[in-house]
């Protein structure tokens, strides 16, 4: 599954791993209207996320996510055609395909999107899938007793309530996290032997709830 930024634009991060060749060339998209109906879909997000650990056959698909293959088929060539998925050709053979997430980073520029009152719906529920599988990630980790303490140690959960910002003081510490991971994954060549793969996830937002008191301060 391509990277998905359901940020309002590209990063200044993403432009300068671009040109270092981080992201393959012409392989970064802006998500449209077609591909937003297309992954606003439960089931489909839930292949994608599958994909984005292992290679896999409809027939494995189903088996793993309790679908019919048939169905399971039809969702795999939909996802195919919009270039979201492809054939990993290394695995496949004449009786089987099997499929892998399509290089590249799709990004998705919210604004523009919702600039369509009929695209609605399809945001509010592919956000909403998003946010739950990226949640369903990081309690996984965390219920999963079988990690070493050395990983554990090494593993980041944190929450911050107290910080107030502007737009711009929030958009600029999100810009330099975004170069901090960045640069750190660029380092990390993968071909350690202890080496796996990692789940980064990043969440800042403003709290609608707070509110100042007398003082000033945030309540």
């Amino acid at each position: 599954m391509p990277h998905v930024d359901p940020s309002d634009d590209t990063t200044d991060a993403e432009a300068r791993a671009r040109a270092r060749g981080r992201l393959p060339k012409g392989r970064v998209r802006e998500m449209d209207a077609r591909m937003l109906r297309a992954l606003a879909h439960p089931l489909r997000i839930e292949i994608l996320e599958v994909l984005r650990y292992e290679s896999a056959t409809s027939t494995t698909l189903a088996k793993r996510l309790d679908q019919n293959t048939g169905t399971v088929s039809w969702h795999l060539r939909h996802l195919a055609e919009l270039g979201l998925i492809e054939e990993d050709e290394e695995r496949g053979t004449k009786r089987e395909r099997w499929w892998k997430p399509a290089a590249g980073s799709l990004v998705m520029k919210t604004q523009e999107l919702r600039q369509d009152p009929g695209l609605s719906g399809q945001i509010d529920t592919y956000l909403q899938a998003t946010l739950r599988a990226s949640y369903e990630r990081s309690a996984a980790f965390m219920a999963d007793r079988s990690w070493s303490d050395t990983w554990m140690a090494a593993s980041v959960a944190s929450d911050w309530n107290s910080a107030v910002m502007t737009p711009e003081q929030l958009k600029a510490m999100g810009d330099e996290l975004m170069d901090v991971v960045t640069r750190h994954i660029d380092a990390a060549t993968g071909e350690e032997e202890d080496a796996l793969p990692v789940n980064v996830q990043l969440h800042a937002f403003p709290a609608r709830h707070a509110k100042r008191g007398a003082d000033g301060a945030v309540e």
